[in-house]
C-alpha cells in the first residue's frame, strides 16, 4: 500500500463540522485507493491567507524533508484547504514537496498528472485566493460602517476600559474584561464572573451586536489618569514605566501572554497609551492595517501593495476613523490635549540632526552624526590613533580625524577608506557657518528671529494664554449665571431636575477653573521673548567666542543650529555643508527666561573645499 499523511484546515472555529467531514472525506479516498494515512497534520482555526501563522503546515513541510520521512503522499481536501495563497506562493510549498519526492492528492478535486492539471490547478488556486480577497474588503466596509456608528471593530480594548457588549435592542448583555495573560473574563451586566475565555479563542457574537468601550477597573483606571500626570510633570516614558514597575502595578500583558512579555511595563507601552485619543473619549480605528489584501484610506477599502514589507503598519493620522466623544473619557480631554502638545514640542526638540544622547554626546567630535559618505550613504564616526614612541611627558602623538563608518564597520566592500582630519574640516565648516550668520545678521536677521520665537513660545505653551483667560472667565460668568437662573426657578417638582444641571455646570465650573490655573501658571513664568531675542543675537554675534570658550556639547548644539547636513564627495573632493536658513530659538519656561539654540527649518547648500 501507498503510504501517505493527512492535512486538515478550517479558518475559525465557527466551522464546527469542517475538520471531520475533511477527515471523512480523505479517509474514504484513501480506502478507495489502497493508500495507508500514517499520520494527521492539523490546523485549526486558522486562516490560510497567511502561511507563517500555520504552524501544523510548516512542520509537515520539515518532516517532508526529513530522513526519516515514511510517506510519499500528502492527501488534502481541496485547493482551499492547502492555502489561500496565491499561485507563487501555493507552487512555491509544492515545489520544495516534489524536490523530496512527495506528491499532493486534492482528494475533491479530480486533478491530471499533466498540463492540463496544472491549468486547472492553478485556476483554482487564483479562485480561492479571489474569494478571500472579496471577503477581506467586504470584512473593511462593515467595519468601517461599525465604527461610524460608534461601535468596535476589532482588536483588544486598550489598557483601562472593558467591553461593553449590546444586542440589537441595544441592552446591555454581557461585559468583556481583558487579562495580561490573554484570557477574558466574562461578566453579567450586574457584575458577576460568568465565565473564563481562554486567550485565542473568540467570543461569538450576534452579528448585529454592538461592542462599546466602558471603565474598567478603578486601579486600572487609577494607573492612566497616574501616567498621564506624570508625562505632564515632566517625566519621560522610560522613567514612567520604571516608575509603575517600582510599585509593582502590573502591566498589561505578562509572561502567560507570550514569551516577549515579562509582566513589566516597558516605554513603548507608556507611548502607546499617551499618544491612543480613547483616553480622551474618542473612538479611534484604523491606527494600523494588518490585512494581507486591503487596507483604509480616505475611508474607503483599498488594495494594499502585494510587496508590503511589513505585516502591520501604522497609519496616517488622515485615515483614522474618529469618533469624538463615543464613550467615557479616563482622562479629561484638556489633559489629553496638552499630554498631545507637550509631546510634540518634545519630539521636534530631539528629531532631526540633533545628536544622539549616548557617546557622541561627550565625544570630542563637534561634528559627529553630521557628516555623509557620498559614496556609500553612512556617517562618518571620529577615530583616534596614537603611534611612534612616547614623548618626555609619557604621552604619545596623537590624531584626531573622521573616517566613513561603512568603511570602518564592513570594510573594502562597502566603502574605500576615507579620512578627513578633524581640525581642517571642523575650521572650514565654522568658517562658513561663521559667513553665513554674518549674512543673516546683515539681512534684518533680528526681526525674522523675533517671529520665531513668538511662534515657538505660543506652540510651546498651546496658544497665547493673555487671550485664551479672558475667554475662558466670561465662560464661568455664563455658568454662574445659568446657575442663578436654576436656583431661581427650584420648586419641589423639578428638584431632581435642577439637581442634575447644577451637578453638570459644577464639573464644568472645575475643568475651568483647573484650565484658567494652567494657563495663570504659564504666564507667571513666560519667557521674556525680547530678552530671548537679545541673548540669541548676541550669541551669534559672538560666534567665534562661543565655539572657541564653550563646552563640547555647548559646540554641538550651536553647530547644529545651523548645520543639517555635510556631505563629503571623495570623487569631487568637496564637502557640501547645507546650512540652515534661519536659526530657532526654543523657549524654556522654567521659572527664569532662557533660551536655547536648536534645529530651524530649510537649508541652503555651501560648498567647502576639503
Amino acid at each position: 500500500m501507498k503510504r501517505a499523511v493527512g492535512y486538515l484546515r478550517r479558518s475559525t472555529s465557527h466551522q464546527d463540522a469542517s475538520l471531520g467531514d475533511q477527515q471523512k472525506s480523505i479517509e474514504r479516498y484513501a480506502n478507495n485507493q489502497a493508500i495507508e494515512i500514517i499520520d494527521w497534520y492539523t490546523d485549526d482555526a486558522i486562516s490560510g491567507v497567511v502561511t507563517a501563522k500555520r504552524q501544523a503546515f510548516l512542520k509537515l513541510i520539515d518532516d517532508a524533508k526529513g530522513e526519516r520521512r515514511e510517506w510519499d503522499h500528502v492527501l488534502v481536501y481541496d485547493v482551499k484547504r492547502f492555502g489561500r495563497t496565491d499561485s507563487d506562493e501555493a507552487g512555491f510549498y509544492r515545489f520544495q514537496l516534489r524536490q523530496v519526492g512527495v506528491d499532493i492528492i486534492y482528494v475533491s478535486e479530480n486533478f491530471k498528472d499533466d498540463e492540463t492539471g496544472d491549468l486547472v490547478r492553478n485556476m483554482k488556486q487564483w479562485i480561492a485566493q479571489q474569494e478571500s480577497r472579496d471577503t477581506s474588503k467586504v470584512t473593511l466596509r462593515g467595519q468601517i460602517s461599525n465604527t461610524e456608528r460608534g461601535s468596535w471593530s476589532g482588536g483588544q480594548a486598550p489598557y483601562g476600559f472593558d467591553f461593553a457588549y449590546h444586542d440589537t435592542n441595544d441592552v446591555h448583555y454581557q461585559t468583556v474584561r481583558f487579562l495580561p495573560s490573554g484570557d477574558k473574563h466574562v461578566f453579567t451586566p450586574d457584575g458577576t464572573l460568568n465565565r473564563t475565555i481562554p486567550k485565542g479563542q473568540r467570543i461569538k457574537q450576534s452579528r448585529g451586536d454592538r461592542i462599546h468601550l466602558v471603565p474598567s477597573l478603578i486601579e486600572r483606571v487609577e494607573t492612566i489618569q497616574r501616567i498621564f500626570n506624570l508625562y505632564l510633570d515632566g517625566t519621560g516614558f522610560r522613567a514612567i514605566a520604571e516608575r509603575l514597575n517600582d510599585l509593582g502595578i502590573p502591566s498589561p500583558r505578562n509572561r502567560e501572554y507570550s514569551r516577549i512579555h515579562d509582566g513589566h511595563w516597558a516605554p513603548s507601552t507608556i507611548r502607546e497609551i499617551i499618544t491612543n485619543p480613547a483616553y480622551r473619549g474618542d473612538l479611534v480605528w484604523n491606527r494600523r492595517t494588518a490585512g494581507k489584501f486591503h487596507k483604509v484610506s480616505n475611508g474607503h477599502a483599498v488594495p494594499r501593495s502585494r510587496y508590503a514589507t511589513k505585516k502591520v503598519e501604522r497609519n496616517d493620522e488622515a485615515d483614522w476613523i474618529v469618533i469624538e466623544g463615543a464613550h467615557q473619557p479616563l482622562v479629561d480631554p484638556i489633559v489629553f490635549d496638552r499630554a498631545q502638545r507637550l509631546r510634540k514640542s518634545r519630539e521636534r526638540n530631539t528629531s532631526g540632526n540633533r545628536y544622539h544622547q549616548g557617546r557622541a554626546k561627550n565625544s570630542p567630535y563637534m561634528l559627529s552624526g553630521l557628516i555623509t559618505c557620498a559614496c556609500c550613504g553612512h556617517k562618518f564616526q571620529g577615530m583616534k590613533t596614537t603611534k611612534g614612541k612616547p614623548r618626555k611627558d609619557g604621552t604619545k602623538v596623537t590624531t584626531w580625524r573622521y573616517i566613513c563608518g561603512g568603511y570602518r564597520a564592513k570594510g573594502k566592500e562597502v566603502c574605500r577608506r576615507i579620512v578627513l582630519r578633524r581640525d581642517e574640516l571642523e575650521a572650514e565648516v565654522l568658517a562658513v557657518i561663521e559667513q553665513h550668520v554674518g549674512k543673516f545678521l546683515a539681512q534684518g536677521g533680528r526681526e525674522r528671529l523675533a517671529e520665531k520665537v513668538r511662534e515657538v513660545v505660543e506652540t510651546e505653551q498651546g496658544g497665547n494664554p493673555r487671550e485664551e483667560i479672558p475667554r475662558l472667565r466670561q465662560q464661568m460668568a455664563e455658568l454662574e449665571a445659568r446657575t442663578d437662573e436654576l436656583m431661581d426657578s427650584l420648586t419641589p417638582t423639578n428638584r431632581e431636575f435642577v439637581d442634575k444641571k447644577l451637578t453638570a455646570i459644577k464639573h464644568e465650573r472645575e475643568d475651568l477653573d483647573r484650565r484658567i490655573g494652567e494657563l495663570g501658571a504659564i504666564t507667571a513664568t513666560e519667557v521674556d521673548q525680547e530678552r530671548a531675542v537679545d541673548e540669541a543675537m548676541q550669541a551669534m554675534e559672538e560666534f567665534g567666542e562661543v565655539i572657541r570658550e564653550g563646552s563640547i556639547e555647548e559646540q554641538k548644539i550651536f553647530a547644529r543650529a545651523f548645520i543639517h547636513e555635510i556631505v563629503v564627495d571623495a570623487d569631487e573632493l568637496e564637502a557640501r555643508v547645507y546650512l540652515r536658513k534661519l536659526p530657532l530659538v526654543s523657549a524654556e519656561t522654567s521659572g527664569n527666561s532662557s533660551f536655547k539654540v536648536v534645529a530651524g527649518t530649510g537649508f541652503e547648500p555651501a560648498t567647502s573645499g576639503l
